[in-house]
Parts: structure tokens; sequence; C-alpha cells
């Protein structure tokens, strides 16, 4: 099963990847430019205003059936517009893709009510949907309250306003910002070329292996420059002594031990193969060292890892980033 998402920008649909390995663990999920014309899927996430930029409106709804065929699609739009011939136009799209089983979703929004679009969305599709639901109003969900039950923190949202992804009220509840996805700040990649196997799904975590020195000697050769310095920044730090945890949300990290050639691990090679590609995400990756008094594997138990060789992580990571790997 795979979600794919068409058309996000780059932090959008990374947050998108993160609610998802959540919501659908064993699921692959992929992310695609809105020039995209056919991707197979079990689920979309579309970006139905950079879908219509570059499809138009006329041809867009007749492009995006054919894109998304009969499966559970969410399609994004903008906040209330701000001219009312705009909100018109707008809504009248909006009631257009809800006739065609698409459940529609402006921003901002919060995890939950991505969660609950999803669920409509496949309901709609599963025929267990009743009459089309109404477009969700921003000002509906416009109140900071607590992220259904196993939903990824905003940890991007937090960041760009200098707070730490969960804060505790004065009641103890945990509450994260209701603009759960930020659309503000665009890709640092568009524009530029896709990677080769950008379609393709992340490489499993086999019994092959690399040292160290091995994945330090073939990082130099991987084709995206972000790679190489995600990569790079890795071994390098594999090379010094003791336990650390790169972490990439709250929940999602990985924790190393290289003197045991020992790795744990509860965040998707998809969400790493995103991150790697990304110099704007990759600086919301945190490396901290491990006290001595922690044992990594109970915390890897507390915090649901699985367990890999650390040599197999590595290989794994060489063949993400297309790393031209040595000779066996």
């Amino acid at each position: 099963m795979k979600t794919v998402v068409v058309g996000l920008p780059e932090r959008e649909a990374f947050a998108v990847s993160l609610l998802m390995s959540k919501l659908r663990p064993d699921w692959e999920f992929q992310s695609q430019p809105a020039d995209v014309d056919s991707v197979p899927a079990d689920l979309y996430v579309l970006d139905a205003d950079a879908w219509q930029e570059r499809h138009g409106t006329q041809s867009g709804t007749a492009k995006l059936q054919a894109l998304v065929k009969q499966k559970p699609a969410v399609l994004l739009t903008a906040p209330v517009a701000p001219r009312p011939e705009a909100q018109a136009q707008a809504d009248a799209a909006a009631r257009d893709w809800g006739d065609c089983g698409w459940v529609v979703l402006r921003r901002p929004f919060r995890a939950a009510a991505m969660g609950e679009a999803l669920r409509r969305a496949e309901q709609r599709v599963g025929g267990l949907a009743e009459a089309p639901a109404d477009v969700a109003k921003p000002a509906e969900q416009a109140h900071d309250t607590p992220e259904a039950p196993g939903a990824a923190p905003n940890s991007l949202a937090a960041a760009d306003r200098g707070q730490r992804p969960g804060v505790q009220d004065s009641g103890g509840v945990t509450r994260f910002s209701s603009a759960f996805f930020t659309t503000t700040v665009q890709s640092a990649l568009d524009g530029a070329p896709a990677p080769s196997n950008a379609g393709l799904p992340p490489p499993d975590i086999t019994d092959d292996e690399l040292t160290l020195e091995a994945f330090a000697a073939c990082v130099p050769t991987a084709p995206s420059a972000e790679c190489r310095r995600f990569l790079g920044a890795l071994a390098e730090r594999l090379a010094q002594p003791g336990v650390f945890e790169m972490s990439f949300t709250l929940m999602n990290g990985i924790v190393f031990d290289r003197a045991t050639n020992w790795v744990a691990s509860n965040t998707p090679m998809s969400v790493v193969r995103m991150v790697a590609r990304s110099r704007s995400l990759g600086t919301y990756v945190k490396t901290t060292d491990l006290d001595a008094r922690v044992e990594p594997c109970a915390r890897a138990r507390q915090r649901g890892m699985q367990e890999h060789r650390l040599g197999a992580l590595l290989h794994a990571f060489a063949r993400m980033a297309e790393c031209r790997l040595p000779a066996p």
C-alpha cells in the first residue's frame, strides 16, 4: 500500500510523511511534483492550487481524475480568498471536486483535521460516506487543541516560532499549533531536477553491510550535494566515541552505538531520504550524545524502535543516496 503526495511544498510533504508514518506505518510514501502524469497509489494528497496552476482550471479536473481514478484523495486549498469573486470561484471548484468524491481541506489545519479528511476520503471510495461534507473552514480549526492520539507533533511549525514542538499549558496538557503544516516556506529544491530514483520506494534494510570506513569512502559519490552533506556529517559523528541519538521529531529518531555495531530506529526510510535530500529539512535534525547512565536497548524498547546492525543501516543509507558501493 502506498501514499503519494502531489505538488506539496517540501516542508509540508515532510510533515505529511511523518503523520502517515503514524496513521499508516506499513505503507510506502512518495512525494511527486505537480507535473506528474501518472503514479500509482492507494491514497493521494494533492495541492489543488499547485495542480491548477500547472494544468489549468478547465482541464485540471479531468487530468486529476485520470491520475486519481477511483482512489481516495484529499485536496489541499488556500485559505479564504480576500476578494469575493475569487472566493466564489474557489468555492465552485471545491464543490466540483466534492462531486468527484474527493475531500477538500483548507489550509491551515491541524493533524487531527488531516486525519479526519483522510478517513472521509477512504469512506467515500468505499461507499460508506453519506452526503459530501462541506469544505473545512480555517475558522473551525483556528484554536490550539491537543493532537489526535498517535499524530505527529508540529515540530516544523513550532521551530518557525522559535518554540519547542510540545508546550505544556497550565493544565498540564501538551498542545501543538493549530497550523500543523506551513505553506509559506517553499521547497529549497523547487525547480531542481528530481533525483533519478525519486519515484521509487526507499531501500529496505537487508543483511548487506558496510563498515564505517567503506561508508565514509562512498558518501562523496552520492549525486545529491544534500545527501553528501547529511551522510558525511553522520560518518564524522560515528567516527567519534559514544552512543548518540539522531532526532527527527520528538517521537522519531535513530540511536547509534558503533562500539557494538548496533542501531535502533523508529523513523521510516522515506522520511530519512526526504530529510537527507533537503538542506532546509536537515537543519531540524538534532544529534544528542546519550548519557552513560542511559541503557540504549532499554531506550529503544521504550520508544518502539526496531533494532538493526549498524553496518546494515549504513548500507541502506548508501543505496538510498545512490552512492557507488564498493565491489563485493
